[in-house]
């Protein structure tokens, strides 16, 4: 059975989720600070839209596990 770092890393590979660079981003500003999680509103460089970005705290299994099911 694969555990849920597996999963989570089977969802990058498949491009369900992304992974940036922090570098890519400007104007990074915290919105909310959960138990597993940070989130941030940032703007991507050189576009004039603004994103959601999520930072996982941890490496334990169950962080996977909740982030997959959001």
């Amino acid at each position: 059975m694969s555990s849920k770092k597996d999963l989570f890393n089977s969802a990058l590979e498949g491009g369900y989720i992304k992974e940036f660079d922090y570098n890519t981003f400007e104007n990074i500003t915290e919105i909310a600070r959960g138990g597993f999680g940070t989130v941030y509103r940032a703007n991507l460089k050189n576009l004039e839209k603004q994103i959601a970005l999520k930072s996982l705290h941890g490496n334990i299994d169950f962080v996977y596990e909740r982030f997959l099911k959001e």
